[in-house]
């Protein structure tokens, strides 16, 4: 890989950045079958990627800014594509800033999925854009922050491994399209110098949209990701030795898929909610700079599953002590 690149400022407030790279990827792979269904076989190929890029940032005295960017990739599979960005920004003072933004994505499909044993060497890029926006502020003299964002992903020619369970023909395709959207919340108080205490809440939520036996149909497609997650955490600094912390992690219910080898078919559970309580503190010594710490994990012990089948960690707890060597 190599990237060159130069930064310029046109005059006060405006800024060019321009530059390019060269990206190469190689792949050697073989292939056994056991038992023997054919003679093994051999990957050996590679693929190289140019790209040139530049963006500009403006800036004035009443708190806009704008940049606005873009790149142009040449591949030597999927040929060239473009990509851009938009972002604008407003601070009102000190207490308030808005922004959005605006961009596009697309992910590579890799050397595997083109030439392999599956492979397919027209596939082309899933692509995407996404559009958010949100505000960020702060009150009580500084001491309270908090931050919203809402978004909204689009993803098209998505890469797909087709099977055909009455022919058995085996391909990776591009075919889905998949549309997502929530929110994030953030808050901060610093209650005094030696507390403080955060949350934050998540919502996302999206769909897939496909084909089934020949028609379109669409479903909820986000494995494993919880519609719902919150947090709310607190910090306590007890004189200049001890340190305390506690958090309260709760986590919605989940949809999981797994293949079950004895029906043969795509089972899709539905994994309940759970909620973790987890405690830390720190006591340091005032004459070395030593910190003893112990940190709890699930302190109600809660059974909960983050992959269907497997039960994650219990009540846990670890104890131990920091050295820090650098001199103040």
């Amino acid at each position: 890989m190599a990237d060159l690149y130069a930064n310029y400022s046109l005059k006060e407030g405006i800024r060019f950045l321009i530059g390019m790279d060269f990206r190469r990827s190689s792949t050697l792979q073989s292939y056994l079958s056991l038992p023997a269904y054919g003679p093994p076989s051999q990957l050996d190929t590679s693929s190289t990627q140019k790209s040139i890029y530049a963006s500009v940032n403006y800036s004035n005295r009443i708190g806009f800014n704008m940049e606005m960017g873009g790149r142009l990739n040449f591949h030597t599979a999927y040929g060239e594509h473009t990509v851009y960005t938009i972002n604008p920004s407003w601070s009102l003072g000190r207490s308030l800033k808005l922004f959005a933004n605006y961009s596009s994505s697309y992910r590579t499909p890799s050397i595997y999925q083109l030439y392999a044993e599956y492979g397919n060497a027209k596939l082309k890029p899933e692509a995407g854009n996404s559009l958010e926006g949100g505000f960020q502020f702060s009150a009580i003299k500084e001491k309270l922050r908090g931050r919203l964002v809402v978004f909204n992903r689009k993803i098209k020619q998505g890469i797909f491994f087709y099977f055909d369970p009455l022919t058995y023909v085996s391909q990776y395709i591009n075919q889905d399209r998949q549309k997502d959207h929530g929110l994030e919340l953030e808050l901060n108080h610093q209650v005094s110098k030696n507390f403080s205490l955060s949350a934050h809440y998540n919502y996302v939520t999206g769909k897939i949209y496909t084909k089934e036996n020949g028609k379109d149909t669409s479903y909820f497609n986000l494995l494993r990701r919880p519609r719902h997650m919150a947090l709310i955490s607190a910090s306590w600094k007890i004189r200049d030795q001890w340190k305390l912390g506690a958090s309260l992690n709760y986590n919605g219910k989940r949809k999981d898929a797994y293949y079950n080898m004895a029906t043969y078919n795509i089972e899709s559970p539905v994994l309940p909610a759970y909620l973790l309580l987890n405690i830390y503190v720190e006591y340091k010594l005032s004459h070395a700079p030593i910190q003893f710490f112990a940190d709890g994990r699930n302190l109600t012990d809660t059974h909960y599953m983050e992959i269907a089948g497997f039960q994650a960690q219990k009540l846990n707890a670890s104890l131990g002590a920091r050295w820090n060597f650098t001199k103040n």
